[in-house]
């Protein structure tokens, strides 16, 4: 059999590549476009499809808030989500989070060692996993409409994620949760050094794999105090991190976990949330275990005054926060490169359209929409070749991020990001109504807030992160309507907006082949070694 392709082959390809590109580059009018087959909006639902949630903020005289999402059937199976409020940790150790979280599941607890209770919580549950988060509670103004937050009102959780059958009464799975919360061995040493060895490769892989998040991540963290405290754990300074504290002073760190978990342990319970969903019968079956998790297995916390609502007072976090985040500006560059081992390129550009308590439309999604599945899919996806591209609105900081993945090209994809605002612009200038591209954006937003049917975990999941950022579903019902009342002037005035952002960044993943061209191109980035310990000590180069 030939493996290689004769010179008429070769030729016959190229020929047929040239006339996709040529049919791709084609404009096709409102005409041609009317005759494809689209579903109208007139057709979407206009009601926000959520599931039913009971709220009892202070059950069994508690202090504890139980939410219950009732579905028509969990298949005997009922989901749980443990929340405790960890907001008494010192703003220097969130770097630890990801750490600690894990070290709760890892580190075995007092009467078990680790592999003794991995083995008692798989018999008790239906799998178990632990993770923070630090998310900001929404903003609105007075007409219910979303507003970029000074970012200074936020949640900060650990979440313990689980679930068992009904027929065991649930009362096994609860155990287990309170023994993760408040006995488990934070500081085994044999069982940190894995868990960040582990957690160091897991990353090394996803900056490759999926660098397009920390890309993102990195260009948020310049715009709010919010993004800068989300790049801290979850992007690429957690790495850095992790590989400080796998090479630094274990009795150190050790001290830093052990201090973490009593401030955790020492919260009062108005800062815990469980979170139970499915059918009516499973949650039935598991009341009784419910009252006995909350009235004898929960230790009493010694913290005699309650968490604050952090919508209306500053998260304790906020003062050093800001310090941090001041002192890395000073140092911080608008353009950062990357360098790791990969054959292909994650690139990402940002900056600021809304200042703080300005309003974001859900239109504004809707404009965002037209441009990823239109313009960005046909110049970089399928003209360039790279996996995907898209834009995001990040209403947190009032931020809009283009990103692309697996992309062969840098510059080329960089000036396609250039026109995004022009080709906007020249889809709905003109126009009193609606073109079809348009219209097929505004189906494609509520397809992507509505989903595919959501599995019974991930509805009570959503709902319940929902609560906590203090999300109402009228807010939610008004930024539905927005985006099906989208019209022309809206989209236009977001392309005013995009047009003359501020604060642009650039942050790439790449190699040093790939940069080589950057440079080659004229262009300027700061370039970080993703093996060092970080980007400011020395470990990186200026271009």
């Amino acid at each position: 059999m030939n493996d290689f392709v004769s010179k008429e082959q070769k030729e016959q390809i190229l020929a047929e590549t040239d006339e996709l590109h040529e049919m791709q580059d084609k404009t096709e009018t409102e005409e041609e476009l009317s005759l494809i087959p689209r579903v109208p909006i007139s057709d979407l639902n206009p009601v926000m499809p959520e599931p039913s949630i009971t709220v009892d903020e202070n059950i069994f005289d508690s202090g504890l808030t139980l939410l219950e999402h009732t579905l028509p059937d969990s298949n005997g199976v009922v989901y749980v989500d443990f929340v405790v409020d960890v907001s008494n940790i010192d703003f220097d150790d969130i770097v630890l989070l990801p750490l600690f979280a894990e070290m709760l599941v890892r580190g075995g607890t007092d009467r078990k060692d680790a592999v003794e209770f991995s083995h008692y919580a798989k018999a008790n549950t239906g799998g178990i996993e632990v993770f923070p988060i630090i998310d900001e509670i929404v903003e609105t103004d007075d007409k219910g409409g979303y507003v970029v937050p000074d970012g200074k009102h936020f949640v900060s959780k650990i979440v313990v994620r689980t679930s068992c059958r009904t027929s065991s009464g649930g009362l096994g799975m609860f155990n287990v949760i309170k023994e993760l919360i408040y006995d488990s061995k934070v500081d085994n040493k044999v069982s940190v050094v894995e868990t960040l060895r582990k957690m160091i490769d897991d990353m090394e892989d996803q900056m490759q794999t999926q660098g397009h998040v920390f890309t993102t991540y990195r260009i948020n963290s310049k715009n709010s105090l919010p993004g800068f405290i989300a790049e801290q754990w979850k992007g690429l300074t957690q790495l850095f991190n992790l590989r400080r504290a796998l090479a630094g002073n274990f009795e150190e760190l050790k001290t830093r976990l052990l201090l973490m978990q009593d401030a955790m342990k020492r919260g009062h319970r108005n800062g815990m949330v469980l979170s139970i969903t499915g059918d009516h019968q499973a949650i039935m079956d598991t009341k009784s275990a419910i009252q006995i998790f909350v009235t004898d297995l929960l230790p009493t916390p010694p913290q005699l005054t309650g968490f604050p609502d952090f919508r209306k007072v500053e998260h304790p976090w906020v003062p050093k926060a800001l310090h941090v985040m001041e002192q890395e500006r000073k140092i911080s560059v608008a353009n950062e490169a990357f360098l790791v081992p990969t054959l292909l390129n994650h690139v990402g550009r940002g900056g600021i359209l809304y200042d703080q308590g300005d309003r974001v439309r859900g239109a504004d999604v809707v404009a965002l929409h037209l441009l990823s599945g239109y313009y960005l899919y046909d110049k970089v996806r399928f003209s360039l070749g790279a996996s995907q591209a898209w834009a995001e609105l990040d209403v947190d900081s009032g931020s809009v991020v283009y990103q692309s993945e697996y992309d062969p090209n840098i510059k080329p994809t960089l000036d396609i990001y250039d026109e995004g605002a022009s080709w906007l612009f020249s889809q709905l200038d003109g126009y009193d109504t609606l073109p079809a591209k348009a219209r097929g954006a505004v189906v494609g937003t509520i397809g992507s807030i509505d989903g595919a049917f959501l599995q019974p975990s991930e509805a009570g999941y959503k709902s319940l992160l929902q609560y906590l950022k203090q999300d109402r579903r009228e807010y939610r019902q008004k930024w539905r309507d927005e985006i099906l009342n989208t019209n022309p002037e809206d989209i236009l005035d977001f392309v005013r907006r995009l047009g003359a952002w501020d604060k642009e960044s650039n942050v790439i993943i790449t190699d040093g082949e790939h940069y080589r061209k950057v440079e080659d191109a004229g262009l300027s980035f700061t370039i970080c070694h993703s093996t060092g310990q970080g980007c400011h000590d020395g470990s990186h180069d200026d271009s």
